[in-house]
């Protein structure tokens, strides 16, 4: 005969007692999502009183996550000493593992911010605390080149008097196709043109980075640049309503550049659309340090990280964290984020025991409706 607190404890960790507590938490989550969360509050309320203005010191959260990890856990050191059902249990295992590890790994986590500048080394990041401390890594970074790759100009019509596109509601672009172009300089092809506010426009040379010079009369035009950040520009020949023509360079400058545009008349005017990024990727080196001493030794990597993906160095993963869109190359600094998670192990134990746990109970039945299936009856001679 169970005592009532054996009962209780089984009730704890039953199935209805693991969906409760799942529940609870499904509930705390959304009460939480509904308050609004601030680190620093302009005024301290009830709420910020009680911890319901940061999910990470809220006490009722916290309370609620430990008790659904608490029951998760029993109930599956319950399956595994009853030995019931070898591969359902480490399903079961595989998803309190990682659940754990994702809810306690957000405090686990350490973020420290990098900024490199072109051709120097630096192993050293502040604390993420803000009190002016500094952490030596085991390695050391080195910014060797940046590249920025931006999507193909647009050109459109824009109203001098108030600067937007024509016509005002539905405005009208002319996207340059590379392809074309190429195929146009071979002579395969005829030039791309486009009617923009009755104004024919033909393009007949892009330049993806570009340098703008001064003639002898005054005006500007473009030649190609090998500088990284510099905008991109393009030739055009414009045919008026009349029949008159005209060839010029247009380009959307930038913070160190200036803007290139076409006047057609007095208030309009042909531009290009600040151009859009692409992708982007920085050049790393990588050194291994002297037992954290800051000597830089002779083994070294060189890799690349840009957009959504980071380089793995040891147990940290170093993201881009931005490009440099208002200066391009011209800015020299390049700012990076250093994340290090001490539960991605556990993460990927996890994983690994329920990728285990279902291929296990796949073959299981698949042997198992194998011996129960019917063997075809044999005829006697």
């Amino acid at each position: 005969m169970t005592s009532p607190r054996t009962s209780f404890l089984k009730r704890f960790y039953s199935p209805f007692g693991l969906c409760l507590c799942l529940f609870v938490v499904l509930l705390a989550c959304l009460v939480q999502g509904l308050i609004r969360q601030e680190e620093v509050p302009f005024r301290e309320d009830f709420l910020f009183r009680i911890g319901m203005r940061s999910f990470k010191d809220s006490a009722f959260m916290l309370s609620v996550i430990l008790l659904a990890l608490v029951c998760g856990g029993m109930f599956c050191v319950h399956r595994f000493i009853h030995r019931t059902r070898c591969f359902s249990n480490l399903i079961y295992a595989g998803i309190w593992l990682t659940v754990f590890s994702l809810l306690t790994g957000s405090a686990c986590l350490e973020r420290y911010n990098m900024t490199l500048w072109k051709g120097f080394a630096r192993w050293q990041v502040e604390s993420p605390d803000g009190r002016g401390g500094i952490k030596e890594l085991p390695f050391a970074l080195q910014l060797m080149d940046f590249r920025i790759d931006y999507h193909e100009p647009t050109l459109f019509m824009v109203d001098t008097r108030t600067g937007l596109p024509l016509p005002e509601r539905h405005p009208q672009a002319m996207d340059v196709n590379v392809d074309r172009l190429a195929k146009y300089r071979a002579g395969k092809a005829d030039a791309q043109e486009q009617t923009l506010m009755g104004y024919k426009v033909r393009v007949l040379e892009y330049l993806p980075l570009s340098a703008i010079e001064e003639d002898s009369l005054g005006g500007y035009f473009c030649v190609p640049s090998p500088i990284q950040g510099n905008a991109p520009a393009v030739e055009a020949e414009i045919t008026a309503p009349d029949g008159s023509l005209r060839r010029e360079w247009i380009c959307a400058g930038g913070k160190i550049q200036i803007p290139l545009f076409v006047r057609v008349d007095t208030n309009q005017a042909l531009c290009m659309a600040k151009p859009q990024v692409k992708r982007y990727n920085a050049t790393l080196q990588v050194y291994s340090l002297d037992e954290g001493r800051g000597r830089l030794e002779g083994q070294s990597r060189i890799d690349s990280v840009g957009a959504n993906r980071p380089l793995r160095v040891g147990r940290y993963r170093i993201y881009l964290k931005s490009y440099k869109e208002d200066y391009g190359f011209w800015d020299p600094y390049v700012s990076f984020e250093l994340v290090k998670d001490p539960m991605e192990p556990v993460t990927h134990t996890g994983f690994a025991l329920i990728f285990i746990g279902l291929a296990g109970h796949i073959l299981q039945n698949s042997l198992r409706r194998r011996k129960t299936a019917p063997q075809p009856k044999t005829e006697q001679p």
